[in-house]
């Protein structure tokens, strides 16, 4: 069956390259008998695994296997495999918290920034909130959804606006308390009544 998939796009990407070259004659296949063989050695060999950093690391040699016989660009697959062990450790250190540690990149040695919201909380996923810097605490009280989406609802319904039964729209938590951003949704059924940003005053709750 299909392995559990720690590398995903750059694999299939190598896979690829792969079949192109035997497409096109530049690797030459072995035998059925000799490739059958080699199959049934991995599949035991994947049976036998135990633990995460086994699976991450068997799927690494395949592609360093792959990626040795083909042109592939340079790709630090030994150092993607400490950022998904780093990332499983974090994982299973705390599952609501290893989404916000930030890792570095491969490409650029550049470190992601750390968000400003913690990833329970952050309910607006818009460029505009992910891009603005917060300094201070966020005010807890904006964080109980459904009491913040009734009184949402009412401000917008004072204000003359169409308020659907279950608003779907992104809530911000990022802007100081006693306010919310409403922004346009990327749902466009939505995107007619929502369009650009209307500043909603909300009293503390």
């Amino acid at each position: 069956g299909m392995q559990d998939q720690w590398f995903t796009f750059n694999m299939f990407d190598i896979q690829a390259w792969y079949a192109r070259d035997v497409v096109m004659g530049r690797i030459t296949l072995s035998p059925v008998q000799d490739l059958e063989n080699e199959y049934n050695a991995l599949r035991a060999k994947e049976d036998s695994l135990e633990g995460d950093e086994a699976s991450i690391r068997f799927q690494a040699e395949y592609m360093q296997d792959l990626q040795s016989q083909i042109d592939y660009p340079y790709f630090d697959i030994e150092g993607c495999v400490k950022l998904f062990l780093e990332w499983k450790h974090n994982k299973h250190t705390d599952i609501m918290d290893f989404r916000n540690h930030a890792h570095r990149s491969l490409k650029t040695g550049t470190m992601a920034p750390i968000h400003h919201t913690p990833w329970l909380h952050a309910l607006d996923d818009s460029m505009a909130c992910y891009l603005n810097k917060v300094e201070g605490p966020i005010d807890p009280n904006l964080l109980k959804a459904n009491e913040y989406i009734k009184i949402l609802s009412q401000k917008l319904a004072d204000s003359g606006i169409a308020v659907p039964s279950e608003p779907d729209m992104p809530l911000s938590n990022t802007v100081m308390p006693g306010a919310a951003d409403l922004t346009s949704t990327s749902h466009s059924a939505r995107r007619a009544d929502y369009e650009g940003s209307t500043r909603i005053e909300v009293a503390p709750m």
